[in-house]
């Protein structure tokens, strides 16, 4: 690590007068470490400009330099506590204009939240504080301007670098006037992509954090529910929640953050919304979400998360949740859920390969796992509430016979590989049955008495059984199938309740569909675009 540090302070013209300082206190036998009462009165940091003028910074000031914070943890803090630092590349006046930014910077809500705000924003996400500050301090020179961006690379500011290439664009500067003023490849490719994003969405660059919707006056009033919206108001960073006054949190019981660019929830990013019911975080950037960030929400039931870019999510500790949406995500995988109370469970449309059995879901009532690629799937014997499994346009070739899940009303298996499938004895409950789009070439003759809707289309299905035990059978659906005459038995038995039988798609004549008018009378018998009724 120090060795990198090196290299970076020998190219800002730093490097050497410090290892000098450094030698010749040894040489005289003083310590290295600066004596205690200089550290509890607080580091100052002092700096010289190309031009020799000096400046002096707190140790709160140095830390939003990375550079000087770095240097100070990597080089001992007694290197700084006398001595003073050359920046032999940057002229007094921007020197003085940067460091003002900085003292501004520090007294900010947002860094009074966070003094790091810089390590929580992703490169292209300052806060709008941060830029009004920057602008208020500049002036309209491009030439200045260019100055103090080559000066905030030296310095290492990331933080900096990006508003001060956001002030060029803003002031409608461009990639080619970059180049004429000789400002360094780094910036001129932010300034590039800022450019890209202007002219595809003029607003992409107005950003904001929670602390800036508050201290900029941007705070909408509680509808009479208790609903914050903050929905579509180009958020990037959750920082700032504490800014809010606690009368007005502890009343918002539904915080509604759609269609923001927020990329991660830090931990603890709600915990002072104590009563808060609903939170809604759908169709943002979401790739992370820390262990606790939700830690303290113990009165939340309604959690939307899904329309993200999330891989993983942490295993919530959300113990009166009721709802949870991660559809629509990049999920490879899911922790074993404790969430006691929860009653449904989206997981549609996401990369997963397996699932847990949820042995901790005891109150769960709908799973959705569609489109994932599942190959196999679990029992899921501690689902006992479970109404309705959704596991259709997965890889799975094999089911399970589900014995454990006596309230389940609805499974839908369509488009999968599957060859066979159980008969589902156990199943008393279910009323309808869907897998349709496989590779069955038969199915069991289920004895499934409450069962009302049956789709087996779309298979190769050469014969069917009588389905005698389908006494509540209201819809049979066997389309596209390689059904004869032959293959269908005797229906006779389900005309007091068969409503609608479907059989395009199969290798029937039309006497065939006349045998089977005759056997069902009361039912509606769909074949070939045509609908048969006795």
């Amino acid at each position: 690590m120090k060795k990198l540090w090196l290299l970076l302070l020998i190219s800002a013209g730093i490097v050497l007068p410090i290892m000098a300082m450094k030698r010749a206190r040894s040489e005289e036998g003083e310590p290295i470490e600066a004596p205690v009462s200089k550290r509890q009165r607080g580091l100052t940091v002092k700096f010289a400009s190309k031009d020799g003028v000096q400046f002096d910074l707190s140790e709160q000031e140095a830390k939003l330099i990375p550079l000087v914070y770095n240097m100070i943890k990597d080089l001992g803090a007694a290197t700084f506590t006398e001595e003073t630092i050359p920046l032999a590349s940057i002229e007094s006046e921007r020197l003085g204009l940067l460091l003002n930014i900085v003292k501004k910077v520090l007294n900010a809500p947002v860094t009074k939240i966070d003094p790091l705000f810089f390590n929580t924003y992703s490169p292209d996400d300052i806060p709008a504080q941060v830029r009004l500050i920057v602008q208020e301090t500049l002036s309209d020179s491009a030439a200045i301007l260019a100055d103090c961006i080559d000066a905030a690379v030296v310095l290492d500011a990331g933080w900096l670098i990006d508003a001060l290439t956001t002030l060029w664009v803003e002031k409608k500067y461009t990639v080619t006037d970059a180049k004429l003023f000789e400002v360094v490849p780094g910036p001129i490719q932010d300034i590039a992509k800022k450019e890209s994003l202007v002219k595809e969405e003029p607003s992409r660059l107005d950003v904001y954090s929670i602390a800036d919707i508050v201290a900029l006056e941007m705070l909408p009033d509680l509808t009479e529910d208790g609903t914050l919206i903050l929905k579509e108001k180009n958020i990037v960073n959750l920082v700032g929640i504490g800014l809010i006054s606690a009368n007005f949190r502890n009343k918002i019981k539904s915080l509604n953050l759609i269609g923001n660019n927020i990329t991660l929830i830090p931990d603890y990013a709600f915990i002072k919304l104590e009563n808060l019911k609903e939170l809604f975080l759908t169709a943002n950037q979401l790739t992370f979400i820390s262990d606790n960030a939700l830690t303290g929400l113990n009165k939340l039931q309604y959690l939307e998360l899904q329309g993200n870019e999330l891989k993983k999510v942490p295993n919530f500790n959300l113990p009166e949740l009721i709802f949870l949406y991660l559809h629509d995500n990049k999920l490879i995988m899911v922790p074993d859920f404790n969430l006691p109370k929860l009653q449904r469970l989206h997981l549609q449309y996401n990369k997963l390969t397996s699932v847990p059995n949820f042995k901790y879901l005891s109150s769960l009532k709908r799973l959705y796992l569609t489109e994932n690629n599942l190959f196999a799937i679990p029992n899921f014997e501690h689902l006992k509430a479970l109404k309705r499994l959704f596991l259709e346009y997965n890889n799975i070739s094999e089911v399970p016979n589900f014995t454990h899940l006596q309230q389940l009303v609805l499974l839908v298996l369509n488009y999968n590989r599957l060859k066979h499938i159980p008969n589902f004895v156990q199943l008393n409950s279910l009323q309808e049955l869907y897998v349709e789009g496989n590779e069955l070439s038969d199915v069991p003759n289920f004895n499934l008495p409450r069962l009302e809707e049956l789709d087996v289309s779309n298979n190769t299905l050469t014969s069917i059984p009588d389905f005698a035990h389908l006494t509540s059978l209201e819809i049979l659906e066997l389309s596209n199938n390689l059904l004869t005459n032959a293959g269908i038995p005797n229906l006779n038995h389900l005309s007091n309740h068969l409503e609608q039988l479907f059989l395009k798609g199969n290798d029937l004549s039309q006497d065939d569909i006349d045998r089977l008018q005759q056997e069902l009378p009361q039912t509606q018998i769909y074949f070939e675009g045509a609908m048969e009724e006795g």
